[in-house]
This record gives C-alpha cells, sequence and structure tokens, in this order.
C-alpha cells in the first residue's frame, strides 16, 4: 500500500474518532446547561449528539430528562424507552423505568407508575426511592379508587332520590285527580238539571199530599136537600 492510502485511512480513523468525541462533548455540554436549568439548552445539545451518533443511551436517557423537565412528559417517556433498548447494564435499564415512572406518575397515572416502579425495583431491589414511590402511588390510586365509588354510590343515592319524589309527585297528582269534582258547582249538564227538575217536583207533590191529609174536611157548597 502506498503512502497516500495510509494517509487517507489514518485520515478516515481520525475523523471517526472526532466524530465520536464530539458526541460526548456534546452530551457534557447539555449536562452542564441541565445543572444550570437551561433544559432547553440541553435538548439541543443532546439532540446534537444524537445526530452524530444515534446508539448512545446516556444522550436518550439526557433528553428525556431534560424534556420531562419542561413537563413534555409523553415525549420524555419515548426517549427513556430508546435508552432501555440501548441500555447495556441493569442499572442503566432500571433508571429507565425509574423516570418513566415518574412522568405517568406526573401525570396522576397511577396505574401506569405503580407497573414501572415494579420494573426498575426487579433490576434494581436495593432501589429506596423507586419503593418509596411505588408505595406512594398505590396509596394514591386506592384513594382514587375510595373517591371514585363514593362517586358513584352518591349518584345512585341522588337518582333513588329522584325516582322516588317522581313517584310521590304522581301519587300525588292521582290523589287530587280522585278528589276533584268532575264539573265545578253551578255547571250541571242539561240531564243532570233534568233529574233534579224531576225530583224536586215529586217532593213537593208528596208535601202537598201530606198537608191535605192534615187539613179538617169542608162541606161540600149546595148539599143535597132531606
Amino acid at each position: 500500500m502506498d503512502k497516500a492510502g495510509i494517509c487517507l485511512m489514518l485520515a478516515m480513523l481520525i475523523a471517526s474518532f472526532a466524530a465520536g468525541q464530539s458526541a460526548h462533548e456534546l452530551i457534557r455540554k447539555g449536562n452542564k446547561a441541565y445543572h444550570k436549568g437551561n433544559f432547553a439548552d440541553a435538548e439541543a445539545d443532546y439532540k446534537k449528539a444524537l445526530q452524530k451518533q444515534e446508539n448512545l443511551s446516556p444522550a436518550w436517557f439526557n433528553l428525556g430528562n431534560a424534556m420531562y423537565q419542561q413537563q413534555r412528559y409523553d415525549e420524555a417517556r419515548k426517549q427513556y424507552q430508546n435508552s432501555l433498548q440501548l441500555a447495556q447494564s441493569p442499572q442503566e435499564k432500571a433508571d429507565a423505568w425509574y423516570n418513566m415512572g415518574n412522568t405517568w406518575m406526573s401525570e396522576k397515572n397511577w396505574q401506569q407508575s405503580i407497573q414501572t416502579y415494579k420494573q426498575a425495583l426487579k433490576l434494581n431491589p436495593a432501589d429506596n426511592d423507586a419503593r418509596y414511590n411505588l408505595a406512594y402511588a398505590q396509596a394514591m390510586l386506592k384513594k382514587q379508587q375510595q373517591q371514585q365509588s363514593g362517586g358513584k354510590q352518591n349518584q345512585q343515592q341522588n337518582k333513588n332520590n329522584q325516582n322516588q319524589q317522581q313517584q310521590q309527585n304522581q301519587q300525588n297528582q292521582q290523589h287530587q285527580s280522585r278528589q276533584q269534582p268532575q264539573h265545578a258547582p253551578g255547571q250541571l249538564t242539561p240531564q243532570q238539571a233534568d233529574q233534579l227538575l224531576k225530583a224536586l217536583a215529586q217532593q213537593e207533590q208528596k208535601i202537598r199530599e201530606k198537608k191535605n191529609e192534615n187539613q179538617p174536611q169542608q162541606p161540600i157548597p149546595g148539599g143535597k136537600d132531606w
């Protein structure tokens, strides 16, 4: 191989090495910005690092942290999942699961956070932070379920009360309709008026007949002659 070929190969190796170093340098730069609270700047540096070398698990992990600090929890979870796939050690995987649990915790999704903290503890049983967060999430889930159960019971009780009130109102209406006269006074039908007149006439006839029976007999005018 001639000297030019050797120089070219060396140049390629140096360029490759420089590119790798540049990605790690960008990660370190992002870390400095992160610790200063400049999370958007840190995010930009981690993304630049990944553009140069996308199989860096720490870059994905730290990118997730920068997004988490900006309360972009769904995006942060995706970065932690990428980190989990590339992680080499159980500790790195446990940390990715733990941080995913924190994203679910921040969204008050207790069920999902419980599952992820359990995964973290399987890989690192000595993680007291994961154990504490797991217990907290379990307590909050239990409280949420109790509140939902109580709310459903109150809704059912209110519904039962409304049904009872409606039934009572219907019964009152039926009771009032039975007591209400079909015709107001002074508004007799023609048939009722005719029956009433006939009854009054019969009553007056009976009174006259009884009065005549009690009166003394009167002489017939002109009488017979003997």
